[in-house]
């Protein structure tokens, strides 16, 4: 009897260099991945076209895609690639599993093969082909495209909050303003910090000047630098001097968010604030507000007799009592008496954290 043979495979499967070497002749050789498998779907047309056309004329293989170097550009792709060889050569490249096409462009190339007819390209197996370049120039375009297109709604965005952020500063804040307190009001005579609560001038704002026409909204401790005063500035047309500079970089100063009341929000908020403070609605020069009678503005005369003024409270110098100089030493030793072993009065709890963060440096540095 007779013993069996089995039957020839269909297609010549080719997992490394070495084998695609000698597939390289006649073949149609179906490109695929590792996790997606040679196309099983094709395989009924392949040998209908094998019988009734090709015949020995004609073979196939499968090629593994990520275990051969020519084919290492193919990797990734979720569909199947046909690759028609002749003569060492590509002659044709087909994505996907469209059988018209497929036959057409079979049938096209065997007959061209047969009849010595000049194919449209015929180029090494490692290059790309007419329909890969074409495919890349999309996909290039698709991501110029993509990148255009997410510029485009960042930009719209980024307008969006723009516009939203200048609403706000036109409705919800039109009655609000800022007070800038300069860091010697939370200081003592001999220059030591003190809470806020024993600053007089800061008292007399919030208790006395403020309450009948703004609402403190927020209050911030801040140290200044020429940076952050630039970027405070840099829609402004107002400047400080170099003296102003240096009292204001003395220390943290004071950022006081004011809302006007509802009595009186006819009024310009801004102008308003400057008239109860200086009594004119603009902001005078910095070199005004920092010379002697602008200090005595923060000391209150609550009695005078001739030529001599008495104190309710002072602040900071420079100061005076009395128009007679003599007199004037006498009772400023009395108002200011010279304390020499007073602890310093601690400020805010923003100060006391500064204050600890800096013992702490210290102590790591040593």
């Amino acid at each position: 009897m007779a013993k069996k043979v089995a039957p020839t495979a269909l297609q010549t499967e080719v997992i490394n260099d070495e084998e695609w070497a000698k597939v390289l002749t006649r073949k149609v050789v179906d490109v695929y991945s590792d996790w997606s498998g040679p196309c099983t779907g094709m395989v009924s047309i392949l040998k209908k076209i094998k019988m009734e056309i090709g015949g020995d004329a004609l073979s196939y293989a499968t090629a593994n895609c990520d275990r051969v170097t020519d084919l290492k550009r193919f990797q990734g792709k979720s569909e199947p690639i046909w690759m028609f060889i002749h003569e060492r050569r590509m002659i044709n490249l087909m994505f996907g599993a469209h059988c018209p096409q497929f036959i057409q462009m079979l049938t096209t190339e065997l007959d061209r093969i047969q009849n010595g007819g000049e194919h449209e390209f015929s180029i090494d197996v490692s290059e790309k082909s007419p329909e890969e370049v074409t495919r890349l120039k999309i996909q290039e375009e698709a991501k110029i495209a993509k990148e255009i297109a997410k510029k485009s709604r960042k930009e719209a965005e980024t307008k969006a909050r723009y516009e939203a952020e200048m609403l706000h500063l036109t409705t919800s804040l039109c009655n609000e303003t800022c007070l800038l307190l300069f860091p010697w009001i939370f200081k003592d005579e001999e220059g030591r910090r003190r809470d806020k609560r024993m600053s007089p001038q800061y008292v007399e704002l919030i208790e006395e000047i403020l309450p009948e026409n703004y609402t403190v909204e927020q209050e911030i401790r801040k140290r200044l630098n020429e940076d952050l005063l630039r970027q405070m500035l840099d829609e402004s047309t107002y400047s400080f001097s170099e003296t102003a500079k240096q009292l204001l970089f003395d220390g943290k100063c004071m950022f006081i968010r004011l809302k006007i009341i509802e009595g009186r929000k006819n009024l310009e908020v801004h102008n308003y604030l400057c008239s109860i403070l200086f009594n004119e609605p603009t902001l005078p020069e910095t070199d005004e507000c920092l010379n002697e009678e602008c200090y005595e503005v923060f000391v209150c005369t609550v009695k005078k007799v001739g030529c001599e003024a008495f104190l309710g409270f002072a602040g900071i110098g420079p100061y005076h009592v009395s128009e007679n100089p003599e007199k004037a030493i006498e009772e400023s030793k009395l108002y200011f008496p010279d304390v020499t072993a007073v602890e310093e009065t601690q400020s805010d709890d923003e100060e006391k954290l500064e204050e600890l963060e800096e013992h702490q440096d210290d102590t790591a540095a040593t």
